[in-house]
Parts: structure tokens; C-alpha cells; sequence
């Protein structure tokens, strides 16, 4: 049944409907490739090659170019976005050694332009800004070092996080904000969606319309979790705001779906319509 309008219509929720971003967050996958809903987007916050391979840049580079790919093409989104964690060597490697570029290149090519690579980088996509850090707190209680402590300097409190820029509107970083007390200062108070990993158990929270999101998906013996469901959020894409004074009517005759749930506060119907 189709009615047609004949007085104002509300078309806020229309194009609301229209206007949403679905993005999916994982991390800590250590070499676990899981299913994920279908989505817009994935975003997958480091932490991201096996622990077998994660030392080896030979082991790690067939992996990326392979492996990883290869189940990146089979993922029910239209964007993979990765930002890199402490285990990913071969990523930091690109990236001090000055082939990141190249590397970027080469797995966007196998992916069909489906995947991104952020390192202290920013990528739009449909409107929507995502920015990726990779970087850590030192981790002072274990032997030897990580992947992406270097541009990390405690003492000064000057390090990358003071680059995220402010009209960001997706976050990945690495490391847990409520475990690195100078990443939680130094993020942009506006940015409303914050996804982060690095400690498996850690904390996700919401307050004031902002999301902060632990989406790791192993526990801290580097099981998956029981009962793990991925993060899903659902992103409004900006768009220019319209007063509802301002909104378009349609003109007498325009047919609308009915299913679109309309009321009779909303508009009034011909009553001789079907």
C-alpha cells in the first residue's frame, strides 16, 4: 500500500537511515582468522600477525602476502583498515626501513583496494575519518623489546599521540587508553569512537555519547574468548545539518512506501488513496 502526501513530511529519519556507517572492530588476532558480521568496514586494532611468524620478517612478509590477504578478500566488508601493534615486526620494519609504501601498495593490489594500512596515518572513507597509531606504552616487565615502542618518550610526554588529529572520527590505536594514562590525556576530547586492544581483558566503556572499545578478541592465555561477538557500531556519516524549516517538502502526489512508518502527525493522507 502506497500513500500520497499531501501536507509536511519529516524526512530526518529517512535520511538518517541512509547516512550510517556499520564498522566492525577487531584486535589480537595473533593469527586467528575469524568470521565477522557483514559490515562496512573492518577495523582491526593490531596485534594482527601469528605469534609463530611475528619475529621472522621472512616468515612474516610470506604471511601478510598470503595468508593474510587471502582472507581479507573473503570478508563480508568493503574496507579492511588495520592499524599495526607490538607483535606486528614486519610492519614496523616497513615502516623504519622506508618501504611501508611499497608493502601498502602490494597488499592493496591483492586485496582489490580493500585493505588500508595506518601508521601515525589517516584515511577518509565515505566521509568518515579514520586514524590509526600503532604505538605503546614500553613494556618495562619483559625481556627484550616490542615492535612500535620507539616514538614513545614517558618522561617528556611528547610522543605521537599529540598527531591524532581532532576531526578524527574513528580511532585505532594499539595500546588501551585506560592502561597508558598519556594516551587517554592526549586524545581529542570530540572523537566519539575509540577502538584499541592490546590488553586482551581490558576495558570498554561509554559515557557522554563516547564509545571506547577493547576489541580484542583473545583472553590472556591467547584463547578466543568465550562467547566473543566482534565490536559493531553503527557511525553516522556527517552531512550538512538541515533545519527541519529548511528540509524539502515533496510535492502534492509523491508516493511514499508505507512501510516507511509515517504518521498521521507527519503528514495527512488522501483519503481516497489505497
Amino acid at each position: 500500500m502506497c500513500a500520497i502526501v499531501t501536507k509536511k513530511i519529516r524526512l530526518v529519519e529517512i535520511l538518517a537511515f541512509s547516512n550510517i556507517m556499520k564498522v566492525c572492530g577487531l584486535s589480537d588476532l595473533h593469527g586467528n582468522f575469524i568470521d565477522i558480521p557483514e559490515c562496512d568496514v573492518l577495523c582491526i586494532c593490531g596485534d594482527i600477525v601469528g605469534l609463530v611468524e611475528q619475529r621472522s620478517i621472512e616468515q612474516s612478509r610470506h604471511w601478510w602476502y598470503n595468508r593474510f590477504t587471502s582472507w581479507v578478500n573473503r570478508l563480508p566488508c568493503k574496507k579492511v583498515i588495520i592499524t599495526p601493534g607490538n607483535h606486528d615486526f614486519f610492519l614496523e620494519d616497513a615502516y623504519k626501513k622506508g618501504y611501508l609504501e611499497e608493502l601498502c601498495k602490494d597488499l592493496s593490489a591483492r586485496t582489490n583496494g580493500k585493505l588500508e594500512i595506518l601508521i601515525n596515518s589517516e584515511y577518509t572513507y565515505e566521509g568518515i575519518k579514520f586514524y590509526g597509531c600503532p604505538f605503546i606504552r614500553p613494556i618495562k616487565f619483559q625481556n627484550g623489546r616490542w615492535a612500535f615502542e620507539d616514538d614513545y618518550n614517558e618522561e617528556s610526554n611528547i610522543c605521537c599521540y599529540d598527531n591524532i588529529p581532532k576531526d578524527t572520527d574513528v580511532l585505532l590505536t594499539h595500546d588501551n587508553p585506560y592502561y597508558n594514562g598519556i594516551l587517554n590525556y592526549l586524545i581529542p576530547k570530540n572523537i566519539k569512537y575509540h577502538l584499541y586492544g592490546h590488553w586482551h581483558e581490558g576495558t570498554s566503556f561509554i559515557e557522554n555519547n563516547k564509545y571506547r572499545h577493547n576489541c580484542s578478541i583473545l583472553n590472556d592465555m591467547y584463547n578466543i574468548k568465550d562467547n566473543f561477538k566482534p565490536i559493531v557500531i553503527d557511525v553516522n556519516k556527517d552531512i550538512v545539518p538541515i533545519k527541519e524549516d529548511e528540509i524539502p517538502l515533496p510535492v502534492t502526489g509523491d508516493i511514499i512506501d508505507d512501510e516507511q512508518n509515517l504518521t498521521d502527525e507527519d503528514y495527512e493522507l488522501d483519503t481516497e488513496s489505497n
